[in-house]
């Protein structure tokens, strides 16, 4: 509690977590995903080329890392979504973003529960393949951080009307 008062002022308020609202909690969290999966790509590349195992075991845990962080990201949107007060264009823009971040969930919760339950018995043209969809994965990634960036860089959204 007195973390969360340090932090954001009220950790009491209701529609907080703590004493973060929806949008700012989305602000904090959604930084997340897209650099663990970026890395964890990049990783799983030069695993591929060097075939030093610890970049394998780097890469597997950022990608498993990095689509549950999408997924807490992706729903803390929604939440934030709820919470803004926001016209129609920037609702159009929220919705292309929330595809995209769907698309990106997809996309890499794929590969993280393939990774999960193939990682030992994986050749390499299966890790490669995998790679593949990895970096075709990056492309949503990219336009749903470019369209979270538009929200708020050029409709200010979430930020303070006052």
């Amino acid at each position: 509690m007195l973390l969360s008062l340090l932090l954001h002022g009220d950790a009491t308020a209701s529609g907080t977590f703590l004493g973060y609202d929806a949008p700012r909690l989305h602000a904090v969290i959604n930084d997340f995903p897209p650099a663990l999966l970026v890395v964890g790509v990049l990783l799983e590349l030069a695993y591929l080329l060097t075939k030093r195992e610890s970049l394998r075991s780097a890469s597997y845990w950022s990608l498993v890392i990095g689509a549950v962080s999408a997924a807490v990201a992706l729903f803390s949107g929604l939440r934030a979504e709820d919470a803004l007060e926001h016209g129609q264009s920037i609702h159009e823009i929220m919705q292309v973003h929330e595809r995209f971040a769907w698309i990106t969930l997809g996309v890499f919760g794929v590969v993280a529960v393939w990774r999960v339950l193939r990682e030992s018995k994986m050749g390499r043209q299966e890790r490669w393949a995998l790679a593949l969809v990895g970096v075709l994965g990056l492309v949503p990634l990219t336009v749903t951080g470019v369209e979270g960036g538009e929200l708020v860089f050029d409709h200010a959204a979430g930020m303070s009307t006052e």
